[in-house]
């Protein structure tokens, strides 16, 4: 089968920069590209390869690393950012690529229209339609199917095998990530079925498989984003962790041996980077005051909003989601005239949660439901958005150093050897929480239902037994307000980029349903009903809360005993 003419290799580079809006774009495009050049020349048939043996491998994680970068390859590549190669393998952490905004439903119905089956007859079109249900049972007289499963790309692969070519394209990864953007840009429905049809008829039915993955961001060859970049760089992951800038650190970190300085790996203004992570301790609860190794900690409402990151630099102010997505745009024209009225210093990153605000009904409303807030006509009347901030990260203001005065014992983690009275401007992940917050309380003049900071309970009891009960006692109290649950916090704790924080379990979250056990359950909440009513504690009731959904229901029916 023919390959399309229209893929064959280009130089894209003289396009992108005229694409480019000044002389210092320019400069800095041609100079990326002149160090992605090798890697964007690399086969995407091999890389293809090299992941189906990665998934087929049963060793040890390093042995999958080494299978996917083997030595000739990490020799080519060296002093040349990897970057066109790193955009496929982790898709998920590629911001500079807009959402594909298609999911295996969709990309199921292109398939179908574009191979021109019968949705409702065709076997192949149900077994992409309804790939989640097992195939109807074949004739006796039909040829053996592969096994079922339950993967789509995996049936993708299956239905195209008689269709498309089974040899080896001559693809490069360079094309591929142009193929790529064209498919993001395609935001008509014929658009994407034009770029889905050049690709069918271009690629092998296992390139295509792997290219779903890539499109569906679930590559599933068992390696993390941390253990692949790691494998790259010692420093790649922080260096992501504070730039969420894929391409970026491809070209910083071209050499394996080049060390990036402290300040380059901490959170600057303008700049989106991961947020601190929380854990959640599945079944058991019983952990969470062990967790905080005697530590104060604070109570805080859990929010079941959005996460979101303020930037504020003067009356500029920027909204960055958890994913490094710029909100700016959405978010802005509601909040950020409570941020400039509200927030009390020039320069600052605050880390908070946008949540819906129903004045009717008098309660917060489901993150789902901010987006329609905001084309909400009348929203200033019945509805409303309001940040609820819960840390600073990072201060600059003239009168900063006053705020900043400290004693060497508030300084956390590797930062204790600091000895200075006064620690300059800027970021204050190094700080222990317990001075964030006081920080924070100084910045932020709260506005009910516009800006507000999260309720904060601190528990600095050294008694084991006191501190449980305590904390049982606030946990008791969110779930009698039908509140999400509870954030329990080291105060002592710096703030962690990314998902190191959630292995140190620095923050937890303590929600009602921490197991799956179902066993007896009418009966444990009858029992819990009644002792509810006579005025059990939580500490007393907590290893039988460790049941799903049960605390709502026993919440509920007690209220109607009263």
């Amino acid at each position: 089968m023919e390959q399309v003419k229209d893929f064959e290799p280009k130089d894209v580079s003289e396009l992108l920069v005229k694409a480019t809006r000044n002389p210092v774009e320019q400069e800095e495009e041609l100079r990326f590209q002149t160090r992605e050049r090798k890697a964007s020349q690399l086969l995407f048939a091999d890389l293809c390869h090299r992941l189906e043996r990665v998934t087929h491998e049963v060793g040890k994680r390093h042995r999958r690393l080494e299978i996917l970068f083997p030595r000739p390859l990490v020799h080519a590549l060296k002093g040349c950012s990897p970057y066109p190669l790193f955009r496929l393998l982790l898709p998920q952490i590629d911001t500079t690529r807009k959402n594909y905004s298609i999911k295996q439903a969709g990309l199921a119905k292109l398939y179908v229209e574009i191979l021109g089956l019968d949705p409702r007859h065709s076997r192949d079109a149900q077994k992409l339609l309804r790939y989640r249900q097992p195939p109807p049972p074949r004739a006796l007289d039909s040829p053996p199917k592969r096994p079922c499963t339950f993967d789509w790309p995996d049936v993708l692969e299956d239905v195209l095998a008689t269709r498309v070519t089974q040899q080896a394209s001559r693809a490069t990864l360079g094309e591929l990530n142009e193929v790529l953007d064209q498919l993001t840009r395609a935001t008509e429905h014929q658009s994407r079925q034009t770029v889905l049809n050049r690709i069918l008829l271009w690629l092998s039915a296992k390139e295509q498989k792997w290219l779903a993955r890539i499109i569906l961001q679930d590559m599933k060859i068992g390696l993390r984003e941390e253990q692949i970049l790691g494998f790259y760089h010692a420093q790649a992951m922080s260096l992501w962790n504070a730039t969420c800038d894929l391409r970026y650190v491809c070209s910083a970190l071209t050499d394996s041996s080049r060390q990036i300085d402290r300040d380059a790996l901490g959170v600057q203004l303008h700049r989106p980077f991961a947020p601190m992570l929380a854990t959640m301790l599945h079944h058991q609860l019983y952990k969470v005051e062990p967790a905080m190794h005697g530590h104060p900690f604070a109570v805080e409402m859990k929010i079941d909003g959005e996460r979101m990151l303020c930037h504020k630099d003067g009356g500029q102010v920027e909204w960055f989601s958890r994913s490094a997505t710029d909100y700016t745009d959405k978010y802005g024209p509601m909040l950020t005239p409570h941020v400039i009225r509200c927030v009390e210093v020039e320069q600052c990153i605050l880390d908070g949660e946008v949540v819906g605000w129903d004045y009717e009904q008098e309660t917060y409303l489901s993150f789902k439901e901010n987006r329609s807030i905001i084309t909400d006509d009348d929203h200033s009347r019945r509805r409303t958005l309001v940040y609820i901030v819960f840390d600073i990260v990072y201060l600059d203001d003239p009168r900063a150093s006053q705020m900043l005065q400290l004693n060497s014992s508030d300084i956390s983690g590797t930062n204790r050897d600091l000895t200075k009275k006064v620690v300059p401007p800027g970021p204050l992940t190094f700080l222990p929480l317990s001075k964030r917050r006081n920080l924070l309380e100084v910045v932020v003049r709260p506005e009910p239902k516009k800006l507000e900071l999260v309720r904060h309970r601190r528990i600095e009891s050294t008694d084991a037994e006191d501190r449980v009960e305590r904390l049982m006692d606030a946990f008791e109290s969110a779930l009698k307000d039908m509140e999400e649950g509870l954030m329990v916090k080291d105060l002592t704790g710096s703030y962690i980029l990314g998902e190191k924080a959630r292995a140190l379990q620095l923050w937890i979250k303590m929600k009602p349903e921490f197991s799956d056990q179902t066993t007896n359950l009418d009966v444990i909440v009858l029992v819990l009903i009644v002792l509810i009513n006579l005025g059990a504690k939580m500490s007393v009731l907590k290893t039988l809360l460790q049941y799903p959904g049960a605390v709502r229901t026993i919440i509920a029916a007690s209220r109607k005993m009263r």
